[in-house]
């Protein structure tokens, strides 16, 4: 059992384990052929004839307002990655990208927001259940964005630079088994931040992420990757049994006794269920029944007549002797329609 501080310490090192794992999910494999650009003002709906590319090596710059910068290239898929899920990962900056494969726009990159060393778009599929000896081709088409001052009259936006680059492709594998457990462990850990301290269930997932620690290694390089996979896959248990807990059982079920609503006293409900109903709050107006003493699936049409018929005849004398507006007939068939 650990105390608060040494939970807090493991927890603050699973967090950084969240990010240590992550760019393990995408492994580089290699990289496409030769690649050529074309940078234009133009905008196309349709990858450029060949001719308008030049080649260009990891350096080139590109970029000016409105600008766009097309990249092509092809890859040949090995022996190696035949039956495998291929993915694409360029490291060219810019606003935003579009993938084309084959000839047919296919996905998207974008840089705009980056919080995690790269875009929320950064990877993306080139091509599934790849064949050996395949030939892909690739198109990039790259935008380098535009300035504007802000979206109201007092917001002033620094201007953007447009200064990009281009420093090379990546041919990438996705390691499924990395994935599933950096989303799970980084849902936990968040999980246990959000739950309040004397949570039973921020408690229960504690227990289970200790023996996580006790199984992983911190660091990928202290042990060869087999043996750190094998750590992880021996983990993987305690994180499915904190996961597989239902959101229902987190909190006391909600029963019809809980809820309250409200009816004007004489509004025609029985009299064993004006004696069963709890009362937390009675005036001479008023009453709190609870709902699960009515029936609400035979309740009568509300409309002025029925309403008026339901009320006793000596809550309706004492309506019509009643000064208050709010005591009559009307008000009261309007009152009971809404609590029917």
């Amino acid at each position: 059992m650990l105390d608060l501080k040494q939970t807090d310490r493991m927890l603050r090192k699973l967090e950084r384990f969240v990010d240590i794992i992550e760019p393990m999910i995408f492994e580089k494999v290699g990289e496409p052929g030769p690649v050529s650009a074309f940078a234009t003002l133009e905008r196309f709906h349709c990858i450029p004839e060949d001719s308008l590319f030049d080649p260009i090596e990891k350096g080139y710059k590109w970029g000016e307002e409105f600008g766009y910068c097309w990249f092509k290239t092809d890859f040949v898929v090995p022996d190696g990655l035949g039956g495998k899920d291929i993915f694409i990962r360029p490291h060219i900056s810019g606003y935003e990208g579009t993938l084309w494969v084959d000839g047919v726009p296919y996905g998207n990159f974008s840089t705009k927001i980056v919080f995690t060393g790269h875009g929320n778009h950064y990877c993306d599929l080139l091509k599934k259940d790849a064949k050996a000896g395949e030939k892909i081709a690739i198109d990039l088409e790259y935008y380098a964005g535009h300035s504007y001052k802000g979206c109201h009259p007092t917001e002033n936006n620094p201007l953007l630079t447009y200064d990009f680059s281009y420093e090379g492709i990546d041919i990438c594998v996705k390691n499924y088994a990395v994935q599933e457990f950096y989303f799970d462990l980084r849902t936990l850990v968040q999980l246990v931040k959000n739950l309040p301290e004397s949570s039973f269930r921020r408690a229960s997932v504690i227990n289970e992420l200790e023996k996580v620690f006790k199984e992983i290694y911190q660091s990928p390089d202290d042990v060869d990757r087999d043996e750190f996979m094998a750590a992880l896959e021996r983990a993987k248990p305690y994180l499915k049994k904190a996961l597989s807990v239902k959101t229902a059982t987190m909190h006391r079920r909600l029963r019809s006794s809980d809820i309250r609503i409200w009816t004007p006293r004489g509004s025609g409900m029985s009299a064993r269920q004006s004696r069963s109903a709890r009362a937390p709050m009675q005036t001479s107006s008023r009453s709190w029944t609870s709902i699960r003493n009515i029936n609400l699936s035979r309740a009568p049409r509300a409309t002025a007549t029925s309403c008026a018929a339901n009320i006793p005849t000596s809550s309706r004398a004492f309506s019509r002797r009643s000064k208050r507006a709010d005591m009559s007939p009307t008000a009261a068939c309007g009152s009971s329609a809404t609590a029917t």
